[in-house]
């Protein structure tokens, strides 16, 4: 390991070496960047205790690590992008002379951490601006956190807005974050730049779509009224996706530095950043993997039996990869970015990715719940005479509402007041914090006017929802309410009709999402699921029930959205799968329980074909896929 050596000094600010780093088997770098107004060495030293730098001792408590501080100078005004660039470029020229030392390979990609305090957050993610070659780029998807250390400022809060809001969305992507919410403040005048944010922004996802993990410390003592509710735990309540937040009290100057080595915020900054150095390198350049789950009422058992086709698979490719040593059982929610469903579809969604169910566990909860939702003594003429639909949906309500109670993480549970059955569609902070990846919605047509409509269990990127959000039982009623069948489903005075009545399979809808989530990043597989299709043509007699069904079958057509994708990825270059078994000229409707044993035989006879199983292996490959693009 190198003890010490010359930084490039082409720049106005300098990286300083505060712990040499020894006894690792594999480079790590901690990199403190000040406060506006700091210094590389007394910013982290508290004025009740002067004697004790916290940067000095994160280099004895993790002695693996080296320990650099970024000083730049001070001036009426600063560009910080300038600084920007003056990081990177010590940064870049620190890994030359480490290869040029032996202590890396030209391939290897070191760990590094940064601990920004203030304004020192947004010279560190304004790097983005500036990476435009591959040994910048080597650098930043090395980065496995970043601690952010922020302070709201109480004056001129609507000039500060939009550093308030770079710190929010960069990291979480985010963009109607309020300002006193989030504090990277500058009282200086960069106008470009907050004119330039959301290039940033942009910029920012497009290089580094996994975005880095990161522990925010809030000081809330800046003069302004408490940020929110403050929880028992200790846990800053304000949802961000993959931050863990954190609130302070200093009635000092420099409310960022720790007077002493106990303190427990300071602990809690450790040993995140000992989690984050100890765990596996995840890639930063990994392509998005997208799920589309089609509509077909009791027939989604078939979506289900090939989701866990192709989960076996990648388990097995995840075993070949640890000596035969066997993993834990693979979940859906953990190798898909974003899912998307329409009615029985939109069902799945939620068992899969908000319940986190694996799919063995997910098919048993299905072939309990479709009878009991879908069983009637009453002629079903009769019903639809009466009511003008078969099914009160009653019953599918509270049948949620019991899976839920059962399958909602303890953590959550604790978390929430009132009914857990009621538990929301977007989760709470205490189980979103484990919930990094697996975003999904279920789709529903919105009446009067047959508007579409996303039921998320996360925030969109670029607009709210019209309403505040619904429980698990609400987005499960709305997606599943198909005409005829189930009545309409309403949500804060809203009505539902289930989605497919506009759209029964939703790769459109999938594709749009990802586009607006994540708008330039590259994608890994698309994999759209039906529910079987009947090579029988359905008598259309006016007078016959099936008369109905066909009409509504005509209503959500799967195969035509199917054929006219194809055309888009082969245009896109995207590696997209369609699996979708047949049933001869069994025809299998939506509530037809009673034929569950017929279809999964002819979803096994599917499953066994030579050209399935090739695709289910492709897939399975894209999915567990480690290496960088």
């Amino acid at each position: 390991m190198i003890q010490s050596f010359n930084i490039d000094n082409s720049g106005t600010a300098k990286l300083h070496l505060i712990g040499p780093g020894k006894g690792a088997t594999d480079l790590i770098d901690i990199v403190f960047v000040h406060q506006i107004g700091g210094d590389p060495k007394s910013s982290w030293q508290s004025p009740d205790s002067p004697s004790f730098s916290w940067a000095v001792h994160t280099s004895k408590a993790i002695p693996e690590a080296r320990v650099w501080s970024f000083g730049y100078p001070m001036g009426n005004k600063i560009i910080l992008e300038n600084l920007a660039q003056d990081l990177a470029q010590q940064l870049c020229s620190l890994r030359i002379k480490d290869r040029e030392a032996g202590v890396i390979s030209s391939t290897d990609i070191p760990k590094i951490v940064f601990v920004a305090a203030g304004i020192g957050g947004v010279i560190t993610l304004l790097w983005c601006k500036i990476i435009r070659d591959a040994s910048k780029m080597s650098i930043w998807e090395g980065c496995v956190g970043i601690v952010f250390l922020g302070c709201p400022h109480g004056k001129n809060q609507d000039a500060y807005r939009p550093w308030a809001r770079a710190h929010g969305m960069l990291i979480d992507r985010f963009k109607d974050i309020a300002p006193e919410n989030r504090g990277q403040c500058l009282d200086v005048d960069n106008e470009r730049i907050v004119d330039d944010m959301e290039d940033i922004n942009n910029e920012y996802l497009e290089i580094f779509p996994e975005v880095p993990p990161s522990l925010s410390v809030i000081n809330e003592d800046a003069g302004l009224d408490p940020l929110a509710p403050q929880r028992d735990n200790g846990i800053f309540p304000v949802v961000r996706e993959g931050t863990d937040n954190f609130k302070i009290t200093r009635h000092q100057v420099r409310w960022y530095a720790f007077a002493d080595p106990e303190d427990s915020v300071l602990q809690l900054i450790l040993e995140k950043i000992r989690q984050w150095i100890s765990s596996p390198m995840k890639p930063r350049e990994s392509g998005l993997r997208l799920l589309s789950l089609d509509g077909g009422g009791i027939r989604g058992l078939c979506s289900l039996m090939i989701l866990d086709r192709i989960m076996e698979e990648v388990q097995r490719v995840e075993n070949s990869d640890t000596d035969g040593a066997s993993i834990r059982t693979c979940l859906p929610c953990d190798y898909f970015e974003l899912a998307g469903g329409t009615s029985t579809g939109g069902l799945i969604a939620i068992m899969l990715f908000r319940l986190r169910m694996d799919t063995k566990t997910a098919i048993h909860e299905y072939k309990t719940l479709a009878p009991k939702i879908f069983r009637g003594s009453v002629s079903v003429l009769m019903k639809y005479a009466f009511n003008g639909f078969i099914f009160d949906g009653k019953t599918l309500e509270n049948e949620v509402k019991e899976m839920v109670k059962g399958r909602i993480s303890r953590g959550e549970a604790q978390a929430l007041s009132g009914d857990i059955r009621d538990a929301p569609l977007r989760p709470t902070i205490e189980s979103l914090r484990h919930l990094e990846q697996g975003k999904m919605f279920v789709s529903a047509v919105l009446r009067p006017n047959n508007e579409p409509c996303r039921l998320r269990n996360y925030w969109p990127r670029d607009t709210r929802p019209r309403f505040g959000g619904c429980t698990i039982w609400e987005a499960a009623r709305a997606t599943s309410a198909a005409p005829f069948y189930f009545p309409p489903a309403f949500i804060s005075d809203m009505e539902f009709w289930d989605g497919g009545v506009q759209n029964n399979n939703p790769i459109d809808e999938v594709d749009a999402e990802r586009r607006d989530l994540w708008p330039l990043r590259k994608i890994s597989c698309i994999i759209s699921i039906g529910t079987g299709k009947s090579s029988k043509v359905k008598s259309t007699g006016l007078l016959a029930l099936r008369t109905f069904k066909a009409l509504l079958d005509n209503l959500t057509n799967t195969e035509i959205r199917h054929q006219a994708f194809i055309e888009k990825a082969k245009s896109e270059r995207i590696d997209y799968f369609r699996f979708n078994p047949t049933t001869g000229n069994e025809i299998i409707g939506l509530a037809d329980y009673q034929l569950m044993g017929k279809l999964e035989s002819f979803t096994e006879q599917y499953l066994e074909t030579p050209e399935t199983q090739q695709e289910l292996k492709k897939c399975a490959e894209l999915l567990v896929k480690r290496t960088y693009h």
